[in-house]
């Protein structure tokens, strides 16, 4: 439980980090939701990676792992989005 509790500041940021990039790219930018989701892929594999998740480091687990964490990124990504401009 300890390293989980030392581990919720850097989640934090990365969520806040996370939410930023797509700010960004939806807002200011004003990037399709094609792009954006393009850009949702380097950004979540770079993430995955970084946080060196066990699940994409393995043959057998790889292709359900992706489109576990697509499916959960386009809900962080996309959900927000279609909330706030009520599409």
């Amino acid at each position: 439980m300890g390293e989980w509790f030392s581990l919720l500041p850097w989640v934090l940021i990365q969520y806040l980090v996370i939410i930023l990039i797509f700010v960004f790219f939806f807002y200011f930018a004003k990037v399709s939701q094609k792009k954006v989701f393009l850009t949702m892929l380097v950004v979540m594999y770079g993430f995955e990676f970084l946080w060196q998740n066990p699940l994409l480091f393995s043959v057998d687990s790889f292709l359900w792992a992706s489109a576990l964490l697509i499916f959960i990124w386009s809900i962080l990504t996309f959900v927000p989005y279609w909330i706030a401009e009520r599409v």
